[in-house]
């Protein structure tokens, strides 16, 4: 699964595409808007904004019950959680009456638009053709060192003890993968000793079997850079999908949900 490290920051590919995706409709609206044409800068940045806005509204309402819960957990958008047709919905609702109003934009909009879609289909493409699969040829092992492997469905949570976000989102995995037995998170820390993962879990208060992966096998099979990252893994052992760095309550419960169905 691809990442990208940008400087100390670390992205997944599917971010980066829409953030490419965003500069590019920006860059695109810049130029029409030159030599007399209609000035499209103001709705360029408007549309955008409302597509992020309308993306992580629908998500949280697809997620209510979490939500409702914790409001403030509305805008930790770091933690992921946006519906594609939600951001569909709000680019539309700020583009349509724009073009109904004034029909002559209506090409110079669509011009504006073409590119930023095509970035999204083609690098969309490309991510996809780099799928990843847990390994099969070699076993993992737990703490009293028995020989496991890992089978998908299932999500696969990198984690480790220096890791503050990973620290942070742990209680919450552990109480999801109490509440889905039928579907398997497996907790596999990258690099540390079993005496280390047990002091900690014991000062948390955890419990939990941990996988031990000491030589970091699986993040370097993966591509992930950074911790923690969370990966839905479907039945034939195929990664649908990565969340790099801490990864909200409503989020992981959509993959869950997405693998019980059997979607990508």
């Amino acid at each position: 699964m691809t990442d990208f490290a940008l400087g100390p920051f670390l992205m997944s590919g599917e971010r980066l595409i829409w953030i490419l995706a965003t500069l590019v409709l920006w860059v695109a609206a810049a130029l029409v808007s030159r030599k007399g044409r209609p000035d499209l800068n103001p709705w360029a940045f408007r549309a955008a904004l409302a597509g992020l806005v309308g993306a992580r509204l629908g998500f949280v309402a697809q997620n209510a019950d979490v939500y409702q819960a914790d409001p403030l957990s509305i805008f930790a958008i770091w933690q992921g959680g946006f519906a594609l047709w939600g951001g569909v919905a709000g680019f539309a609702a700020m583009t349509l009456p724009l073009m109904w109003r004034r029909r002559e934009m209506t090409p110079w909009i669509a011009a504006s638009t073409l590119p930023a879609l095509t970035i999204l289909f083609i690098l969309g493409q490309l991510l996809r053709a780099h799928e990843q699969f847990l390994p099969q040829d070699r076993p993992f092992i737990d703490l009293a060192g028995t020989q496991m492997t890992l089978e998908g469905p299932a999500v696969v949570n990198l984690w480790a003890t220096w890791c503050p976000p990973c620290r942070r989102e742990m209680p919450m995995m552990v109480e999801e993968a109490q509440a889905n037995p039928d579907l398997p998170i497996y907790f596999v820390n990258q690099g540390e000793s079993p005496e280390k993962i047990r002091q900690y879990l014991s000062s948390a208060g955890l419990v939990m079997t941990p996988v031990l992966d000491p030589s970091l096998g699986l993040m370097a099979q993966t591509g992930i850079l950074g911790l923690p990252a969370t990966l839905f893994v479907d039945a034939e052992g195929r990664v649908t999908r990565a969340h790099i760095g801490e990864i909200s309550r409503a989020a992981l419960r959509q993959g869950i949900s997405d693998l019980k169905k059997g979607t990508p």
